[in-house]
């Protein structure tokens, strides 16, 4: 009497370990592509943020300079405030 697992031929393990495989791989396509979507949201809210704080720091940085910095002080802002962040 054959047991379940002789009852089996080779081409239907080979034909569910391909179905296994294709299935794996559409899985991991969407868990990439879902990611890289977070990966964008997140960079976008990051740099919303970068913006804001630098809107923040310059209207500070104005303020301050309205009020009359020293000199020292002026000279270090304008020379620092021209570098950009990549």
């Amino acid at each position: 009497m054959p047991t379940p697992e002789s009852s089996f031929m080779p081409q239907d393990n080979i034909a569910l370990e391909n179905k296994a495989a294709e299935r794996e791989a559409c899985l991991i396509a969407k868990a990439e592509e879902r990611f890289m979507k977070l990966t964008k949201i997140r960079e976008a809210k990051f740099m919303d943020m970068m913006d804001a704080h630098e809107k923040k720091y310059r209207a500070l940085l104005n303020e301050c300079m309205a009020k009359g910095m020293s000199s020292k002080y002026k000279a270090f802002h304008s020379k620092y405030s021209k570098l950009t962040i990549l």
